[in-house]
């Protein structure tokens, strides 16, 4: 965010440049077949699944027809999405409000000219940046953020954006009671629940670590004791979606650890801070994928307090006998 920030306050005050938004430029009419005079673009320029046409003599002009849904110069604008996942770098919708209630600019002005993330990058459309003001993720920020105007001066602010979360969401099982002071639970009725393998070095095979909770698509929580040897991220691999630990499923969803991280304040003794985060290592932005049997849990907010006497319930990997 520094190169963002130092962007910002070089350039001063500015005058209020909102007028100059424009709405976003709309696909010409027309049914989805392409003119069979208009030869279609040797490399589609067009997202969410236009159809490309350009000129024959300039390939540099080209026409997108925008499937439903989608719209823009180059359909890079999805007009259906309500919500964003994970950081929103890949969020295309069109909410245009902060956190504070401000209207976003338009990533066209000319105020932005100079900046480093205007509509004016040669990369704007893959950004999603262009003639409107919709919120954006462009440098891989916390969430979808936007230019606006406090006073005279030319800022930004994180956009109030709504994030999709289907967290805690399951399907529920008839118990069976098979396990000590427990009951047998298919993997569809807890599943955030994770498992931990690790590969020692002088013991063939992958072996049963801990079991964990999927928190977010790429992050993992467990108990920090589990990671007392100082194992390296080469020797552990997590497990989504498995009912159990020992009989893999057709469905589960498997991955290497990229870094792990023990509470600074562990006490080994009374097992105070007895936490550990995974990250899950993708080539994506997304890790884990949503399904029946793999979705997150949902973490509490900081000033939740339960009161006495509250149920709650706990899975874990057990065994049928003590």
């Amino acid at each position: 965010m520094s190169n963002r920030e130092d962007n910002l306050r070089s350039g001063g005050d500015v005058e209020n440049t909102q007028n100059e938004r424009q709405a976003p430029e709309s696909p010409p009419a027309g049914g989805s077949n392409q003119d069979c005079s208009v030869p279609a673009c040797i490399r589609n320029k067009c997202y969410n699944g236009g159809q490309c046409s350009q000129a024959y003599y300039s390939p540099q002009l080209f026409i997108c027809r925008c499937n439903h849904g989608s719209s823009g110069k180059q359909c890079e604008i999805d007009t259906e999405v309500k919500c964003y996942k994970n950081t929103g770098v890949t969020y295309r919708g069109t909410w245009s409000v902060t956190e504070s209630g401000a209207e976003c600019l338009n990533w066209n002005i000319n105020g932005l000219m100079d900046h480093k993330y205007s509509g004016q990058r040669k990369d704007a459309a893959e950004l999603g940046l262009g003639n409107h003001n919709y919120c954006r993720n462009p440098d891989n920020d916390s969430k979808p953020w936007c230019h606006v105007l406090k006073g005279k001066q030319l800022t930004w602010e994180y956009c109030d954006v709504p994030t999709c979360s289907s967290c805690g969401l399951r399907q529920h099982r008839a118990r069976q009671y098979r396990i000590k002071v427990g009951s047998y639970a298919d993997i569809e009725a807890h599943p955030w629940q994770a498992a931990i393998f690790v590969k020692y070095h002088r013991v063939p095979g992958e072996h049963f670590l801990c079991g964990g909770i999927l928190i977010s698509s790429c992050w993992v929580l467990s108990a920090a004791h589990c990671f007392e040897e100082g194992f390296s991220t080469n020797q552990l691999k997590i497990v989504l979606g498995r009912t159990s630990r020992a009989t893999p499923e057709e469905k589960e969803q498997k991955f290497q650890v990229k870094n792990y991280v023990v509470h600074e304040r562990y006490d080994s003794e009374n097992y105070n801070n007895d936490i550990a985060l995974l990250q899950l290592n993708s080539d994506t932005e997304d890790c884990a994928i949503e399904t029946d049997t793999v979705r997150a849990a949902c973490l509490p907010t900081p000033d939740l307090q339960l009161p006495d006497w509250t149920e709650c319930e706990i899975s874990g990997y057990g065994r049928n006998e003590e």
